[in-house]
């Protein structure tokens, strides 16, 4: 695996989403808006489209743009299913401090098999530092995480604490996690909070939320 960093000295970027990294952007951060603006208006079936936003794509990474490295790592990883290649750049582009980027590889945590313990820690550490910054995925992760015991110890009160955070942010899985960590505690007062953020949920479109919304008398009843 390669190794990556929590972030180094440079200041964390893309936290809570992926905004532009400033008002007036570099000549770098220009050719990527170029790109993203390409590729967002074409069909992704269009070979022509795919090729000409790869170029303008390459052009970022060559400049070391952490944003165009997550992108690059990103159609490397899903498209090309060039796994190692891609993990590269998303390390690339986490040590340069994007949140994305670290949450992306944080994620793994929770999918992958068979990592040393080195591994695993380090992985872990990339999550927390892109939670700490105010990722909204991150968070969630994090929460999640401790919901399944995925390389940690299982803690549902750990697994609320970031959940809350998560929902309050408006996240969707957040909210829906959250009333299910919530159910499965069964403390006094709980059933309104898992109605109200499932509830929240479902507003946003969350179909497994919207299955487990619905007139009950107890919170057994919930459809998880």
């Amino acid at each position: 695996m390669v190794s990556c960093s929590t972030g180094g000295p440079r200041a964390a970027r893309g936290a809570v989403s992926r905004p532009l990294t400033s008002a007036a952007p570099s000549a770098a951060e220009s050719k990527f808006l170029s790109l993203t603006l390409y590729f967002a208006m074409n069909e992704r079936d269009d070979s022509h489209s795919i090729a000409e936003a790869r170029k303008w794509l390459l052009k970022g990474v060559e400049l070391e743009e952490p944003e165009a490295q997550y992108e690059f790592a990103y159609i490397l990883y899903f498209e090309d299913s060039n796994t190692k290649k891609a993990e590269l750049y998303f390390c690339k582009s986490s040590d340069q401090g994007f949140l994305p980027a670290q949450e992306f590889l944080g994620n793994l945590l929770l999918f992958e098999e068979g990592r040393t313990k080195e591994e695993l820690a380090e992985r872990y550490s990339l999550l927390m530092n892109s939670a700490e910054g105010g990722h909204i995925a991150s968070i969630r992760d994090v929460g999640l995480a401790y919901v399944f015991g995925k390389h940690v110890e299982q803690n549902f009160e750990y697994a609320r604490k970031w959940l809350q955070k998560a929902a309050e942010y408006d996240g969707s899985e957040g909210q829906y996690r959250l009333a299910w960590v919530l159910t499965y505690l069964d403390e006094t007062g709980n059933r309104e909070q898992v109605l109200f953020w499932l509830q929240r949920a479902a507003q946003q479109g969350h179909e497994d939320a919207s299955e487990a919304y619905g007139p009950t008398t107890s919170n057994t009843d919930f459809n998880w």
